[in-house]
């Protein structure tokens, strides 16, 4: 989880975006858009928008898709509750 959460600060300063310097507001208003971390927690961050009726997602692996592991985790589809 550690890792995913650096993996996105370091994304967003290599595109001039610097995380840390932003106001919470600021902050939770870019990352709020992404679901980061381990398989386990976007799975159940996944199923749980899937129980609050989502039919269905469109992932990009914009900072890690290159990563031959990354690729294979997003590849695995949560299971459904």
């Amino acid at each position: 989880m550690e890792e995913a959460q650096h993996d996105l600060m370091v994304g967003f300063r290599e595109r001039g975006v610097d995380l840390a310097s932003l106001d919470d507001e600021q902050r939770k208003a870019i990352t709020d858009r992404f679901i980061v971390g381990d398989p386990d927690t976007v799975g159940e961050q996944l199923v749980t928008d899937l129980q609050l009726g989502i039919d269905g997602f469109t992932l990009n692996a914009v900072l890690n898709g290159h990563i031959p592991v990354a690729s294979r985790c997003s590849a695995k589809p949560p299971p459904r509750s």
